[in-house]
């Protein structure tokens, strides 16, 4: 199974709305991202992306959209209960870890610090020790390998 992990485009502050969507530059960002990887599609997303799931949060949501959109029309998001910022990252680790060899696809679209202790236990088998600096709008494409697994790419909006 290969993973996505994408941290949420870059929200609005608390003080101007409580809800936190994403700002213009967010939007605009996680547009650019998704634009380029969908005119590379062929090349980088392989196999297809079967499900994206989203922590349910107004920006993770709206990240998640813009994705869906670029990549897989035919996906709706789907709100997991486990991808909070503060949530306990091993209950999706468990559960990718049951699935991990299946040929499949999922993108995860959440928040830090949950989705840097995911990554740290995917890449490094300890979540306090996440070797990738995340950043808003970036999509981290991991698969795995024998007995763990591997970055394979990540792309963020100062790369393209």
């Amino acid at each position: 199974m290969d993973v996505y992990l994408v941290q949420h485009g870059l929200a609005v502050a608390n003080e101007q709305d409580p809800q936190r969507p994403l700002s213009d530059e967010g939007r605009a960002a996680m547009r650019k991202v998704a634009d380029y990887l969908a005119d590379r599609k062929e090349q980088l997303i392989d196999p297809p992306i079967s499900a994206v799931l989203h922590s349910g949060k107004l920006r993770a949501r709206q990240t998640a959209e813009i994705l869906v959109k670029a990549l897989g029309p035919q996906i709706t998001p789907t709100t997991h209960e486990n991808m909070n910022p503060k949530d306990d990252a091993n209950i999706v680790y468990n559960q990718l870890m049951a699935d991990r060899d299946q040929t499949a696809a999922i993108m995860l679209v959440g928040h830090l610090p949950h989705l840097g202790r995911l990554a740290g236990l995917l890449l490094a088998e300890d979540a306090d020790k996440s070797p990738i600096r995340l950043v808003n709008s970036g999509v981290l494409k991991i698969g795995p390998l024998e007995n763990n697994w591997a970055v394979e790419w990540y792309v963020t909006p100062a790369c393209v």
